[in-house]
C-alpha cells in the first residue's frame, strides 16, 4: 500500500468515561461528540465528549495520530490512532471507541473490530477495541498511551465527513471475555497444531442469552473476543467471504454453543477457547496464478504476444482465460494483473491484463485455458464496497478491451 502522508496532526479530543453499574462506561450522548475529517484540507478534529460518573471526576482520554493517509484506491482514508490517558485515574478493559452517525451517509468504517446494533431507530454502532493494546498489565495508567490501531474510512468522494461516537472503559476488575482463535486447519482434524497458522479474515456472529447480537472480526493474529457479563447460552456462528480466501470451509462445530456459568461470587466466568478451524480443499495457487494489483503501465508488462478467445468466472473466485499463442510448447507461462484500482461506475469495473510471460522461437499455434485466483481482487473489493457486482475488463495485447466478465463479490 502506497500512501500519501499529510501533515502530522494531534487529533485532540477529551473522551470522558463514566463508571456504570457494571464497572464500565455506558454510551456517552453529547451534541459535541462529533469528529470531523477533511482529507483535502488535511484536518482531523474530534470535539470533546463528556459524561459525569457517579463517583467522581471523569477521565479524559486523548486520541493522537501521526497523520492522515490516503490509500491507492483513492477512496479510503486511513489513520493510525493511539489513546492516551490524560487523567489521574487508571482505565482498564474494555476500552472501546464506538463510532456511529457518519455524515454523509455514503461514508463508512471499513475495518471495525466490533459491529453492534444501535438503539431502536438509531444507526448501527461499530467499535475499535483497544482492550488488547493497554500493555502487559491490561491497564492504561495516567499519562500512558496505547499502541496504535489503524482506522479505515471508506470515503468515495474524498471530501470532509463527520461522525459521532463515545468511549467505553472499565474501572473495576477486568470483565470476563468470550472469544477464541480462528486457525487454518491444514490436517483437518479440528484441533490447533503447532504448525497451523491463524486465519485472519473470519466473521463471528454472537447471540447472547438475552438475544443481543454482535458481529466480531478476527484480527491479524486470528483472535476475536468480547466482554461478557451475563451467564447463559451463547451461540457463535463463523463465516468467511465466499471468495476470501477462496474455497475455505469450517472444520469445527459451527454454530458453536457455549454455556457460561457464574463463579463462586456470582460473576460470570469467561471462556476464550471458542476456536474455529478453516481449511482449503486444494492447495493455494502459486503467486503467478493469482491476479495481482499493479500500478505499472500495461505496455511495460508484455513479453510474448497472445490472442483472447474467451473468459468466464468460475465460482468460487476463479477467473478462466482461454487464449491462443505461438511457441514451441502447448502449455506456456502466463500471469495476470489488475491494472490500477477500481473504476467508479455502476457496477465498479477493473481492468485485467493477462501477460504471456515468455517468448519462444517457434511458430506452432496453441490454445489453452488458464485459471487465476481472484482472492486479492476480492479482498480489495470487500474493503472498498462490501458485497456487490464487479465487471472485469480483459485488456488485450494491444491495450484494447477484448472481453468483459461480470461477477458478484459477496458473503456466505
Amino acid at each position: 500500500m502506497s500512501t500519501v502522508r499529510l501533515a502530522s496532526l494531534l487529533l485532540f479530543a477529551s473522551l470522558l468515561l463514566a463508571v456504570g453499574c457494571s464497572d464500565s462506561t455506558g454510551p456517552i450522548v453529547d451534541d459535541d461528540a462529533v469528529g470531523t475529517i477533511d482529507p483535502g484540507g488535511e484536518t482531523f478534529t474530534v470535539k470533546t465528549m463528556t459524561a459525569t460518573p457517579p463517583d467522581g471526576e471523569p477521565v479524559p482520554l486523548i486520541l493522537e495520530s501521526t497523520g492522515v493517509m490516503s490509500m491507492d484506491d483513492g477512496m479510503t482514508v486511513v489513520l493510525e490512532v493511539t489513546v492516551r490517558n490524560a487523567g489521574d485515574r487508571s482505565v482498564g478493559a474494555p476500552l472501546i471507541i464506538w463510532i456511529n452517525g457518519l455524515d454523509p451517509a455514503d461514508v463508512s468504517v471499513a475495518n471495525p473490530d466490533i459491529v453492534a446494533p444501535g438503539l431502536p431507530g438509531e444507526p448501527m454502532l461499530v467499535g475499535f477495541d483497544y482492550s488488547e493494546l493497554l500493555g502487559p498489565d491490561g491497564v492504561l495508567e495516567p499519562g500512558e498511551t496505547t499502541t496504535d490501531k489503524v482506522w479505515e474510512f471508506l470515503d468515495p468522494g474524498q471530501g470532509p465527513f463527520s461522525f459521532s461516537g463515545y468511549a467505553e472503559g472499565g474501572f473495576g476488575p477486568a470483565p470476563a471475555r468470550l472469544g477464541g482463535l480462528c486457525f487454518e486447519d491444514a490436517n483437518q482434524d479440528g484441533e490447533i497444531s503447532p504448525d497451523e497458522g491463524p486465519f485472519p479474515m473470519a466473521f463471528i456472529h454472537v447471540v447472547a442469552p438475552d438475544g443481543h447480537e454482535v458481529t466480531l472480526h478476527t484480527g491479524p493474529d486470528g483472535r476475536y473476543g468480547m466482554r461478557v457479563f451475563t451467564p447463559g447460552l451463547y451461540t457463535l456462528q463463523a463465516s468467511v467471504p465466499t471468495m476470501d480466501p477462496i474455497g475455505f470451509r469450517i472444520t469445527t462445530p459451527n454454530p458453536l454453543h457455549v454455556v457460561l456459568t457464574p463463579g463462586p461470587e456470582g460473576m460470570v466466568q469467561g471462556y476464550e477457547e471458542a476456536n474455529f478451524g478453516f481449511v482449503r480443499p486444494w492447495l493455494p495457487p502459486p503467486p503467478e496464478s493469482s491476479v495481482m494489483f499493479t500500478d505499472l503501465p500495461a505496455d511495460s508488462l508484455h513479453v510474448g504476444s497472445w490472442t483472447f478467445l474467451e473468459a468466464n468466472v468460475e465460482i468460487p473466485g476463479r477467473l478462466n482465460l482461454h487464449v491462443g499463442y505461438s511457441g514451441c510448447e502447448p502449455v506456456q507461462a502466463f500471469s495476470c494483473f489488475a491494472l490500477g484500482g477500481f473504476m467508479e461506475s455502476m457496477p465498479p469495473q477493473l481492468d485485467i491484463l493477462p501477460v504471456h510471460s515468455e517468448e519462444q522461437d517457434c511458430d506452432a499455434i496453441f490454445e489453452h485455458t488458464y485459471g487465476f485466483d481472484l482472492m486479492h481482487v476480492h479482498r480489495a473489493y470487500m474493503e472498498a464496497y462490501g458485497p456487490g457486482p464487479l465487471i472485469l475488463n480483459i485488456v488485450g495485447f494491444d491495450g484494447e478491451i477484448v472481453g468483459r466478465v461480470e461477477t458478484f463479490i459477496g458473503l456466505d
